[in-house]
């Protein structure tokens, strides 16, 4: 769902943080700081200070993801047709969630979604199943 990332849901410490980094291929960790943590870390005393220099993803931007993911690890398909230029989510993830899909290619069966993650607002490519408008 969004390429590149890797979604954690713990309480992350330093050690924690260093262990992960030995992960082949992690090239960083998001962090709210703009220093490199790799150096300006090991120094620092204060352990609820290591803990809060990581970036958590906000509770409402959580809940949506784990919405879209019904609590598993893949998002599956909508079933969706469209009347004029309205669409209409009979089941699935994005029922209830029309507001956020931007755009269909039903020639692909794809919705592209609008996600707020970190701040900024993301279009994520999602599965979806066309339905004829008359069933």
């Amino acid at each position: 769902m969004l390429p590149g990332y890797v979604l954690l849901n713990t309480y992350m410490n330093i050690d924690l943080y260093y262990k992960l980094k030995e992960i082949p291929r992690c090239f960083r960790l998001l962090n709210i700081n703009k220093y490199n943590v790799d150096y300006d870390l090991k120094d620092v005393e204060n352990q609820e200070r290591q803990v809060t220099c990581f970036t958590p993803i906000e509770e409402k931007e959580m809940a949506l993801i784990l919405r879209l993911a019904q609590y598993d690890e893949e998002i599956g398909f909508s079933q969706v047709h469209k009347e004029n230029s309205k669409v209409f989510v009979r089941s699935g993830p994005l029922k209830g969630l029309e507001g956020i899909i931007k755009k269909i290619d039903k020639r692909k069966n794809r919705a592209k979604i609008s996600l707020d993650f970190m701040g900024e607002t993301q279009l994520v490519d999602v599965g979806i199943e066309i339905l004829d408008s008359h069933k």
